[in-house]
């Protein structure tokens, strides 16, 4: 047949078009025609053509000639074959051929019985006539053997075979597995054949597929077969057959519709739904067992726990926010981990990791019946991204589901859904109608229509009442068959009714309960914000709806809440106004159902935060609100408040989004003020709210987006009151709830003082603590009077005036870890950084461009760093705070009466606690006897506490082994589930293990005392024998727990339970992160007190009182806390006993010390003890475990302490009086001794180690030192102890130079190495100084910066690096700091390749050292890139000893400057000092012409350049041995003398020097007169010569040497007056300069006549080898004595008597002046000024060279007639002279211009061309060969033999470097330096040398490197308007008058008598020039400065 010729029709359509053609004989014309014409498939084919005419038409246009006709022939055959074949493949084949395949077998065929079983399978295979079989009817082996045929008379001559049938039911799962076996079997037997077309070859192939060759391969239905069997097994038993054969009757119903409707062979078919399917056979619905709550939400109230779903079958993925999430889905989609957490910025479909959802599912499908007129839960399912339809009375009359008509449209809903929930109609189950009441009215109470003993309908109802109830029971019938379908095809249903309800008794529930396929989750509806106390039930089968903490309520409700109230005839019943799900229960059970969604592989969906429970607190006050308040107003908002967006696209626009910190790239911020936040709240409206918190954390921008959404929402019109009830405030209500809801539990409006709390009320809230047996009888005493007034009512009502939560839990400061992190930068310490877990987010975004950065950075530095940040404080502290500072010379009496009122409660509540201790088993009673639970357990209540479950630990025993449950008063975190059956698996090898470890030791004596003392004091059994524990335990499985005694390092021995060897260590689990106070707390303390006082009570403060401090100790505090004999079991104690010498037993019902668990357990009562002493007492208080601080004024004389201690006493747990610290203004915490003394005073409060543990320190350094021994064992426990006393130190002082000690932790050597006694000694030192740690208690204005250091090594060995500083004062600095490295650092490192991390640490240190005093007292930003360095500098420490000591000298410094530095990463590509770091501070002009730099010199910044580390030129030895090996560095003394204004340094060398001999003899030393018989130096006295040194005073650390090396063993001649002043004003604080000037007045003012002559002659001569390098030099104020010396030296007439080689080299460049001078320099200029800082900063540049390789400088200007040559030439006669920067090898060179050089016409194309390159480079060479070789001639008397010029130049050179320095000046480089034969000279020259430095001179920026040494470009610009001025009054060719000077007569009248005196006018003859003006001025001296002033302020 045609249609046989019909290929399948697969997913290729060109394969398959390609078949057809080729088997119909079709012209490629026609194949490709089809293609044009967009058909994707066959099927398409079918419908392209009417009829054959069509065809032919068709073939027609096609212009195929003569092929038209057979062209047109095939196209309608092959189009007829088409139409058949999937006309027939559309056919019911259910209907065709039917008595065929169920006809009778032939006698021949029931012969061969196995043979025709399968050929009736075949048929339906080969005809693709499958039909969904039923099992009951598989007929096996046995039954067709032996059925019997039987024939049954239809009619007259009619008859029919029938065979006889066996049972056709299926009773058991083993059954059914066994029949789908068979006919499992039978469907591969049947298609056992090859497929038509298949090479079967390619079978044998690795990977290949089976149902690709084969019909139906068995391996693909055993697949199948082996799933059901292995699923079906994990039920129980009572489940396992419906739910097989719902889920298999699913499935095979899915093989016939897609084998009917494809031509995919049944293997494949098969194999494709059970991959699409695979979700659907998870089992949801686990066994019963044991589990504990993962994470807090939800609880199950049902008795029995349940365990977590059978494994699933998909690949787990990551746990978002504590669930479950997949990694793979059941279909095999790969899901994005980064989307899972929110974090993928990828677009959907196109992300590389995954998918972003199941593309093939999209939104889940709900069904939401009955679910009542605001369908609350259908909203929230929309919110969730669900897709949720509808059904009840309320939105539609005809979603009646009772009737007939409604029905079947409802089932066809459901069947498209995967979730149905129904809040089933309670209205005539409710026991509300069993309560006889007496209305008063008409109509009466509703009666009875139901009861336990008849569910479905009481009989005698009348006929009214009987409809109702048909109708309802036929209704509720139709749900709950509706939700066992979906439940059993694998869908979830939900179901809601009271506790109580009489649905729960229904027939039809109880079964479907006992099928074990539905949980029971009860609650409480006030837990989710509701007003009333109402219990109810979910009924479901969705166990994320089992999880959390329970939600049973512990609040205090109106005993008359649920009195009906009477409206004219009507009666309004409450539980009519809670019937609605409030807002916060709708969206848990949405959040629970999607979680349940994606876990089931159900769909992929964006998962928000659930709604808060709340569990404690105040209910009375909310039956006043309005319920819609709770429900419908607060859905919107309450969406928005959990992360989800509006519904309306419109309203999503409007409201804005909130999104990770981390996951933005950059935007523009903007600021938001809290004060006007109300009228700014609609400029949030669109935009982007980044927050640091995760997303799965409620905070700030969730309050933010619900108050945007509220306030552009229109205002809602006025509800009525409720009838009998006060009219309620709808609108504040509606808005303070809902917020409520959003946030947790934010206060409502009820007026300023808080409800009357209820005796009722008070004891159903303590009753619902415990069990509910326990105190069912019991008449509780009245206290209602006591708790209605202080100090009960004090915490809540000052929570209720400050606006803060105060009806729901009052919890402490559940922050999150990045908080905590936050919290420990506050304090100081910088936690980590990058990457590191305790990092705090960037502070600035990356990938920033540099501007970008550094304009931000800027902002950023202005505001108080993290260290500065307060403290997250608890709410209850901040009370204790205000009550103590508002209270001060008060609090003793009012302590004293709070004491009073809970002594009378204890007296009253007595009795409670002996009857709660019924319920205690004996070991738990003996461990508590002390302890008075029911005391306790009401001051929790009355407190609002959030560990509900604390007093029931007492009663029955807390958590010790396995997972704890969640307490509500930590933070959450991730927690494993660990059963019973886990903790005791395998427990006999471990025992055993355990038992065989055991050997008697040193201790044993030890622990048989403090083991018979612990069963003495009742917390454990004596001890047993192995045999007579079998008896304890009665039979029960145990695990030991092996005792060990552990010795402290003050020799105090403790027991110890090893919990890791035990196993009980690994078989802990936690979610509670547990939160601890800080060493701080003190400090803290005082801070919270002192910011609650005003001025006025500060200073009253300050000047009568003082603060104090105290602390208290528990004893045995672990063992007073109690755990159960079970969980005694997890952790039997086991020790060697040493009399029985056999391992000996006990069984503990206090907490072991040791256990994990434990010390969550323990702490659960000390933050509740610390709590009460605080919110009762008003206490500063604070608990760190066991210990405690309390903070107290001096005048309460120890009251505070003496409250607490009594409230401990009453609470059953004194505190040990010899632990007692009294209160005193100093003490001790944690280990820190803490000052208060001068807290009031300065603002600060000191730590320090506890002198003790420095003591023991000390002790440890001195033995080792004097033993030089130290084992590793020692080395272990000094390096814990000293990490220890960091957290009493400034910064990171304490965290360096233990790398070598933390080593020899892991040696086996004992003596002492160099860096391990080097450490040690560090170790003494910084004892020795006591870095003690300061905490600011007020936050007070300080002097901020911003810095950023980069450096570079491109090359090993050859490093550079920079930094930029911006001073943020008033008005803003900014500096630039440029260092090029020599290989005098280098040689400070270890031996390496590289050393980038070292070089970026030496430039924070060369930052505090050369800035030391502007650092001081500073706070700010210092930007790194390199993340080796920036942990060092965060930790104080590292792996490498090179950072590690370079680290702990900036902390060092750090301290001793008392600046605190923030330190933060950027990158490298954002770092806006890479720039000087690489190619110096030249590039910021270049970098200027691209754009700008924000730190450039035209950006009011100062450029300095440096070498380092030899910048000061002074060697400190420091008590710090670390310094003494890395750098010569100043003291901070040194700094602080010379560093105000930079103007000097500690460490420079100076020398007094007169310009001419004084009269008064001097003295001489001998080293002068031998040095004189040697040859005589140029500044002896013997040539009119007085020099004066002095050793700089002790008091400022340094010894100053002369500037002249001859000098410097000159012995110590004094000027007496002189130098005595001069020190006189350095020790008061001058600066140098001025302390000369001062030294200069005082010699002028000398008695002796002779003396004040020589005050003028007086220089201050810096040495240049060492100031010039020192950055802090500010050049201005030395430009005199500078400018003075030079012209001094350089007009002198040298004699013959000068030192070495000096006196050669200035005769012969002319520098000296004598007769034998060639005139090789420039003349001299008549009046050269105003260049000697264009000449320091030139020797600067040039004092970097020789080993740092800056050696090329060159000083350019534009503009003509700027005095370059003359400048150099000065520069250089001075640099020559002796003692100079290049003394006596200076080598001048003038080159002249090529254009005058060259033979012949020079075109300006020649001059640039490469031809003429090396016809000028040999002109240059002519010329600087020259000069050189010419001066080595004259000068040393050494001539070239070489011809070559090159060589001779480079030899003469040669022997230069080996004398010394030498600097070479070229003038005129300009026109020279773009030959390329030049620049190869000049690199030529700088390889051959090592210390030769070219100085050019030039017109133009050199950009160029020479030999791989930059070129540092010196621009020179005009003359300073001062400097200019004095040149004009030089060269003035006329008079000065009094009007060039003076602006007016009345100014110049004035100015000339101060000047002349009084007859300056007498002396005018012509009286008319007073008034013009026109007098001329002779400028004495004196006068000419106040000449230069008038200048500058533009008189002239």
């Amino acid at each position: 047949m045609a249609q046989s010729l019909v290929p399948r029709d697969g997913g290729d359509f060109k394969a398959a078009l390609a078949t057809l053609a080729t088997n119909f004989s079709l012209s490629s014309e026609v194949t490709k025609r089809i293609e044009s014409e967009g058909v994707t498939h066959l099927e398409e084919l079918r419908f392209l053509f009417d009829n054959e005419e069509h065809v032919g038409r068709w073939i027609a246009k096609l212009n195929l000639g003569d092929a038209t006709i057979i062209q047109t022939a095939r196209m309608r055959r092959a189009w007829q074959a088409v139409r058949l074949y999937f006309t027939q493949a559309e056919q019911d084949r259910s209907k065709v051929m039917l008595a065929d395949l169920d006809s009778l077998l032939e006698d021949g065929e029931l012969r061969n019985v196995k043979q025709s079983f399968w050929r009736r399978v075949s048929r339906e295979i080969a005809k693709r006539m499958l039909c969904v079989y039923p099992i009951g009817k598989v007929r096996n082996l046995q039954f067709q053997l032996t059925t019997v045929q039987k024939k049954r008379k239809l009619g007259d001559n009619l008859w029919t075979e029938e065979v006889e049938t066996e049972d056709m039911g299926v009773h058991d799962e083993n059954t059914y597995l066994d029949k789908l076996h068979t006919l499992l079997l039978a469907y591969a037997m049947a298609g056992v054949e090859a497929l038509p077309g298949v090479d079967l070859t390619k079978e044998s192939t690795l990977g290949a597929a089976s149902v690709e060759f084969v019909g139906v391969p068995l391996d693909t239905v055993l697949a199948y077969y082996y799933r059901a069997k292995r699923c079906t097994l994990s039920l129980p038993p009572s489940r396992r057959l419906a739910w097989l054969q719902a889920k298999d009757t699913e499935e095979r119903s899915e093989w016939v519709t897609r084998f009917h409707e494809s031509t995919d062979s049944l293997g494949l078919v098969i194999k494709q739904v059970m991959e699409a399917r695979d979700a659907h056979w998870t089992v949801s619905n686990p066994t019963p067992g044991h589990i504990v709550p993962e994470q807090p939400g939800t609880s199950t109230a049902n008795k029995e726990q349940l365990v977590s779903p059978g494994q699933s079958k998909f690949r787990e993925g990551p746990t978002v926010a504590g669930k479950k999430t997949a990694a793979v889905l059941k279909d095999g989609t790969r899901l994005c981990p980064e989307f899972q957490r929110g974090a993928c910025k990828a677009a959907a479909g196109k992300c590389s990791k995954g998918a972003h959802r199941k593309a093939a599912d999209g939104q889940p499908v709900a069904v939401d019946l009955m679910c009542g007129g605001n369908a609350p839960l259908t909203k929230a399912l929309l919110y969730c991204g669900w897709k949720c339809a509808p059904v009840d009375l309320v939105l539609d009359p005809g979603h009646d589901l009772a009737s007939a008509e409604c029905q079947p449209l409802v089932q066809q809903a459901v069947d498209q859904a995967c979730l149905v929930l129904a809040a089933i109609d309670c209205s005539t189950k409710s026991r509300v109608r069993e309560i006889p009441r007496d209305t008063g009215t008409q109509s009466g109470a509703p009666r009875p229509l139901r009861s336990e003993e008849h569910p479905m309908g009481l009989p005698g109802l009348d006929i009214r009442a009987q409809r109702r109830v048909s109708r309802d029971n036929v209704a509720c019938k139709f749900v709950l068959d509706l939700q066992q379908q979906v439940v059993d095809r694998g869908g979830g249903a939900l179901r809601e009714n009271p506790r109580n309800s009489l649905q729960w008794h229904l027939p039809q529930e109880k079964a479907m309960s006992a099928s074990g396929q539905w949980f029971d989750t009860d609650y409480h509806a006030c837990c989710f914000m509701g007003a009333r106390r109402k219990a109810q039930r979910l009924r479901h089968n969705i166990w994320e709806l089992t999880q959390g903490p329970t939600l049973r309520c512990h609040h205090t409700h109106d005993p008359a809440e649920w009195e009906p109230w009477a409206v004219g005839d009507q009666i309004v019943f409450p539980a009519a106004l809670e019937a609605e799900y409030t807002a916060p229960l709708a969206f848990h059970i949405a959040v629970s159902a999607s979680w349940w969604a994606c876990r089931t592989g159900w769909a992929k969906l964006h998962v928000p935060r659930g709604p808060a429970v709340q569990t404690v607190g105040r209910r009375e006050h909310w039956l006043q609100l309005d319920p819609r308040a709770l429900r419908e107003w607060a859905m919107a908002l309450l969406a928005i408040s959990l992360g989800l967006r509006p519904l309306d696209p419109g309203e999503a626009a409007r409201v804005p989004r909130r999104v990770e910190a981390s996951t933005v790239e950059w935007m523009t911020g903007s600021r938001f003020s809290q004060t006007h936040m109300r009228s700014e709240l609609r400029s949030l409206e669109g935009r982007v709210l980044a927050c640091d918190c995760p997303l799965s954390q409620a905070c700030e921008a969730d309050v933010l987006a619900g108050l945007v959404f509220q306030e552009g929402k229109p205002p809602d019109c006025a509800q009525d009151a409720a009838a009998g009830r006060p009219g309620r405030r709808h609108k504040g209500s509606r808005r303070r709830v809902i917020l409520a809801a959003a946030a947790g539990a934010l206060p409502t409006p009820v007026g300023a003082v808080i409800p009357y709390l209820h005796q009722d009320a008070v004891t159903g809230a303590f009753k619902s603590l415990f069990p509910p047996d326990l105190l069912q009888d019991f008449h509780f005493p009245v206290v209602e009077d006591l708790i209605n007034s202080p100090p009960f009512t004090s915490f809540p009502q000052w929570c209720r005036a400050q606006e803060l939560p105060w009806d729901g839990p009052l919890l402490p400061q559940m922050v999150s870890a990045q908080q905590r992190q936050w919290q420990r930068n506050a304090e100081g310490q910088q936690a980590g950084g990058m990457a590191h877990k305790a990092a705090l987010p960037p502070v600035l975004p990356f990938g920033l461009h540099p501007d970008e950065h550094f304009d931000l950075a800027r902002d950023l530095a202005h505001y108080p760093t993290p260290f500065e940040a307060e403290p997250v404080l608890d709410l209850d502290l901040q009370y204790a705070a205000e009550v103590t500072a508002a209270g001060r010379g008060t609090l003793q009496r009012s302590r004293r009466v709070a004491v009073g009122a809970l002594r009378e409660l204890k007296r009253r509540w007595a009795g409670v606690d002996t009857c709660l201790r019924q319920g205690q088993e004996p070991g738990v009673r003996r461990v508590t006897a002390r302890r008075d639970v029911g005391f306790l357990a009401l001051l929790l209540l009355l407190v609002s506490w959030g560990d509900v479950s604390l007093p029931q630990a007492f009663i029955e025993g807390m958590s010790a082994v396995g997972t704890a449950p969640y307490y509500g008063v930590f933070p959450w975190q991730g927690a494993r589930q660990i059963g019973r059956d886990e903790i005791f698996q395998d427990v006999g090898a471990q025992n055993s293990r355990i038992q065989a470890s055991l050997r008697p030791g040193k201790d044993d004596a030890f622990l048989l005392a403090q083991s018979l003392k612990d069963a003495q004091n009742g917390f454990c059994s004596k001890p047993l024998q192995y045999p007579e524990l079998l008896r304890a335990v009665k039979g029960e499985k145990f695990r030991l727990i092996p005792r060990c005694v552990i010795t402290q390092s003050s020799g105090k021995q403790r027991v110890i339970d090893n919990a890791d060897t035990g196993g009980q260590s690994e078989l802990s689990s936690d979610p509670n992160k547990l939160v601890l106070c800080s060493p701080l707390r003190p400090a803290q303390h005082a801070a919270v007190l002192l910011r609650q006082l005003s001025t006025s009570e500060f200073e009253e403060a300050q000047r009568v009182d003082a603060l104090e401090g105290g602390g208290e100790d528990w004893p045995d505090a672990y063992r007073h806390c109690p755990m159960s004999h079970r969980a005694s079991l997890a952790c039997v104690v086991v020790w060697w006993h040493q009399e029985w010498c056999q391992p000996a037993y006990q069984l503990y019902s206090g907490l072991l010390f040791g256990l994990p668990l434990a010390v969550t357990s323990f702490n659960r009562y000390s933050r509740a003890v610390e709590a009460l002493g605080r919110r009762l007492l008003g206490i500063l208080v604070s608990l760190y475990f066991d210990d405690s601080h309390l903070t107290d004024w001096r005048s309460s004389k120890g009251s505070g302490q003496a409250a607490f201690s009594e409230l401990n006493t009453m609470l059953g747990s004194p505190f040990a009086p010899d632990k007692r610290q009294a209160m005193a203004s100093a003490g001790t915490f944690l280990g820190l001794d803490f000052d208060f003394s001068e807290a009031l005073r300065s603002g600060h409060v000191k730590f320090f180690v506890r002198e003790r543990l420095l003591q023991k320190v000390q002790d440890m350094v001195t033995t080792s030192l004097s033993t030089g021994l130290l084992s590793a064992g020692q080395a272990s426990k000094l390096y814990g102890t000293c990490n220890f006393l960091e957290q009493g130190m400034y910064g990171r002082v304490g965290a360096g130079g233990l790398h070598s000690i933390r080593e020899r932790a892991d040696e086996t050597s004992r003596e002492l190495t160099p860096p391990i006694r080097a450490s040690l000694q560090m170790i003494l030192a910084v004892l020795a100084v006591r870095p003690e740690r300061e905490f600011e208690l007020f936050p007070r204005p300080l002097p901020r910066f911003l810095a950023a250091s980069d450096a570079a090594e491109d090359i090993p060995g050859q490093g550079t690096g920079g930094f930029h500083i911006v001073w943020l004062d008033e008005p803003e600095k900014r500096e630039s700091f440029a260092a090029v490295v020599n290989s005098e650092l280098y040689a400070l490192f270890t031996p390496g390749e590289h050393k980038i991390a070292q070089l970026e640490l030496a430039m924070v240190f060369y930052g505090l050292v050369v800035r030391a005093e502007s650092f001081r007292g500073r706070r700010g930003y210092w930007y790194i890139d390199n993340v080796a360095a920036l942990m060092a500098l965060i930790r104080g420490r590292s792996s490498s000893p090179d950072l590690e000591r370079l680290a702990h000298l900036i902390h060092v410094a750090l301290f001793t400057l008392q600046t605190s530095i923030f330190w933060e990463y950027v990158p490298s590509k954002s770092n806006w000092a890479d720039a000087v770091s690489r190619v110096g501070l030249c590039a910021l002009a270049v970098k200027e012409k691209q754009g700008g730099v924000p730190l450039h010199p035209s950006n009011k910044c100062c450029c300095i350049t440096h070498l380092w580390p030899r910048c000061h030129g002074a060697i400190y030895q420091s008590t710090i041995p670390e310094l003494n090996r890395v750098a010569q560095v100043e003291t901070a003394t040194e700094c602080e003398v010379f560093g105000k204004e930079t103007e000097g340094s500690a460490g420079q060398q100076l020398l007094i020097l007169p310009t001419h001999p004084p009269c008064s003899d001097s003295a001489s030393g001998g080293a002068l007169a031998v040095k004189e018989k040697q040859g005589g130096v140029p500044l002896h006295p013997s040539n009119k010569c007085c020099c004066i040194t002095h050793p700089w005073p002790r008091c400022h650390g340094a010894i100053y040497q002369s500037t002249i090396p001859e000098l410097n063993r000159v012995a110590q001649v004094e000027t007496a007056t002189e130098c005595e002043a001069f020190y006189r004003a350095l020790a008061a604080g001058r600066q140098v300069f001025s302390s000369f000037e001062y030294a200069r007045e005082s010699v002028a003012c000398a008695p002796q006549a002779g003396l004040r002559a020589e005050a003028a002659k007086f220089l201050l001569l810096p040495r240049q080898e060492d100031v010039l390098r020192f950055p802090g030099l500010s050049v201005a104020p030395m430009a005199r004595h500078y400018g003075a010396t030079l012209h001094l030296l350089t007009t002198r007439v040298l004699d013959g008597r000068q030192v070495g080689n000096a006196i050669s080299a200035l005769q012969w460049m002319g520098a000296g002046g004598g007769e034998s001078s060639k005139s090789v320099l420039p003349g001299r200029h008549q009046h050269f000024l105003g260049r000697a800082q264009e000449m320091v900063e030139m020797a600067r540049h040039l004092s970097r060279g020789g080993e740092r390789h800056a050696r090329v400088v060159n000083v350019w200007g534009k503009a003509p007639g700027l005095g370059k040559t003359a400048m150099l030439a000065e520069f250089t006669r001075f640099c020559n002279y002796p003692g100079r920067l290049f003394e006596g090898a200076s080598i001048w060179v003038t080159l002249e211009s090529p254009t005058e050089t060259l033979s012949g016409p020079l075109t300006l194309e020649r001059a640039t061309s490469g031809a003429s390159n090396s016809e000028r480079g040999h002109l240059f060479l002519e010329q600087v060969s020259a000069a050189v070789t010419n001066f080595m001639e004259q000068v040393y008397g050494r001539k070239s033999h070489f011809e070559n010029l090159r060589e001779a130049l480079l030899w003469a050179l040669r022997r230069l470097d080996c004398q010394g320095r030498t600097l070479l000046v070229l003038d005129g480089i300009e026109d020279w330096v773009d030959s390329s034969a030049v620049r190869a000279l000049l690199a030529d020259m700088l390889q051959a040398t090592e210390r030769l430095c070219l100085l050019f001179g030039s017109r133009i920026h050199v950009q160029n490197s020479f030999a791989g040494l930059k070129t540092d470009n010196l621009e020179l610009r005009p003359l300073q308007p001062r400097d200019a001025a004095q040149l004009f009054l030089f060269r003035v060719h006329r008079h000065l008058y009094w009007k060039d000077i003076w602006k007016n007569k009345e100014v110049w009248m004035s100015k000339a008598k101060n000047w002349y005196g009084d007859e300056v006018y007498s002396k005018v003859a012509d009286r008319s020039q007073l008034e013009t003006g026109e007098v001329p001025i002779a400028l004495q001296r004196e006068n000419r400065d106040e000449a230069k002033l008038g200048y500058k302020a533009g008189f002239w």
